[in-house]
């Protein structure tokens, strides 16, 4: 790797980081889903420097985080944010390299990327992440069903959970990162030149 293009996923990562502080939560009753700005730079790094960058960035934002803030789960949810982030950077980056720059394509790539992220992120947490979870701070699943109910009645087992809160969640914060890369995209296209080199 080309030392200018680590020191611009560094820069990247740092900034992810640091604007993935503000938190906007979404689900007031599961405080975990919340949106961020974060992930909107690295779907950026992507959209400059390809899909394999915007990877690395969202590997170097959680790293810093981790650093800087540690974990109060283990590693499981810096982990959760790391494959939300890297599916949707990817896919949207990997389509853009194929095809030109253009704004249609954006968004054509990042309507495909929330697509594959959305499916992913369903699958990822009812096979694992929420088994895991439940197992790790001994709540049930069977609680976490009870509190979502409350205030989504649709909500009666884990798949209505997935069906109903996660893929919810994981397309309005696709949507929010995509758009807010893209507004910034437009305004920085013309200074900063696209390295769509590979490793």
């Amino acid at each position: 790797m080309k030392k200018t293009k680590l020191i611009k996923i560094s820069m990247f990562a740092v900034v992810s980081y640091v604007a993935a502080l503000a938190k906007i939560p979404l689900f007031f009753f599961a405080p975990m889903y919340k949106l961020d700005f974060g992930e909107s730079i690295i779907l950026l790094s992507s959209f400059f420097m390809g899909p394999f960058c915007g990877i690395c960035v969202a590997i170097f934002k959680e790293v810093i985080n981790i650093l800087f803030r540690g974990t109060r789960t283990l590693f499981l949810s810096e982990l959760i944010d790391f494959f939300n982030s890297s599916i949707l950077s990817f896919s949207c980056g990997f389509y853009l390299k194929k095809t030109d720059y253009s704004l249609k394509n954006i968004f054509i790539g990042s309507s495909l990327g929330t697509f594959v992220r959305v499916t992913c992120s369903c699958a990822l947490n009812y096979y694992l992440t929420i088994p895991i979870f439940s197992n790790m701070f001994s709540l049930p699943i069977s609680k976490i069903i009870s509190s979502a109910n409350k205030f989504i009645p649709l909500v009666k087992d884990l798949f209505s959970f997935t069906l109903f809160v996660v893929a919810p969640f994981n397309i309005v914060k696709s949507v929010f990162s995509c758009v807010v890369a893209i507004l910034i995209y437009k305004k920085l296209n013309k200074s900063f030149p696209k390295i769509n080199e590979t490793y």
